[in-house]
């Protein structure tokens, strides 16, 4: 059955989903929907609990975006089984959910101030205590948790990339690199450890958030 990615035409909670199938290797149609279709979409039941993003796989309708990243990498055999390995995980992307809400929320009201405000007060400390946790587990720098990809790594990839490193937000890449210089390493490591992510990467347009 076909794999389809419903989300907005932005990166978002639906970026981790898209890294990740490419990073697997599975085809997949990304349905972005426009703003002006949500409500009406929304009204019609299409979602179960009425947001997005939402895939379609395996003959499921799966919503809620960290369960869709759990379902895919425990699917791909990137995903822990060790309960203190699993706690790491998942303490990664709860972190990375925090400070993805606080930013894109400011991003979305458009108070780039405090946008700023938020990257050069809370961003140094964040980095600070999300470097120690990455040398803590790998002093080399390729994995946030054990000796193989995980969740975690999707998640700080998107929040290294995205937030830091890619064209829009490349000025804010040396807040990163004073402040967690092995996560930079991380992030430039992982973007070309994976085939099918990078020529993601190296291809997709920019997108505002």
């Amino acid at each position: 059955m076909a794999v389809t990615l419903h989300y907005f035409g932005i990166f978002g909670r639906g970026e981790p989903i898209r890294l990740m199938l490419h990073y697997f290797n599975t085809p997949f149609t990304d349905h972005m929907v426009a703003m002006e279709d949500w409500p009406a979409l929304k009204s019609s039941g299409f979602t179960e609990f009425g947001q997005l993003p939402r895939l379609d796989i395996d003959g499921m309708e799966l919503v809620q975006s960290h369960c869709i990243y759990r379902y895919l990498c425990q699917k791909n055999n990137a995903y822990p089984t060790d309960e203190h390995e699993i706690y790491l995980c998942e303490s990664i992307v709860d972190l990375y959910s925090d400070i993805f809400s606080a930013l894109v929320g400011m991003m979305f009201k458009k108070e780039m101030e405090k946008v700023q405000q938020y990257y050069t007060t809370n961003m140094p400390t964040l980095l600070r205590m999300i470097e120690k946790r990455l040398v803590d587990n790998d002093p080399e720098s390729r994995f946030f948790v054990g000796r193989k990809v995980s969740m975690a790594d999707f998640v700080m990839f998107e929040l290294g990339w995205d937030f830091f490193c890619r064209a829009e937000r490349r000025a804010y890449e040396p807040i990163l690199q004073s402040n967690a210089p092995m996560f930079l390493r991380f992030v430039q490591h992982f973007r070309n450890s994976n085939e099918g992510m990078r020529r993601y990467l190296d291809n997709r347009p920019e997108k505002p958030l």
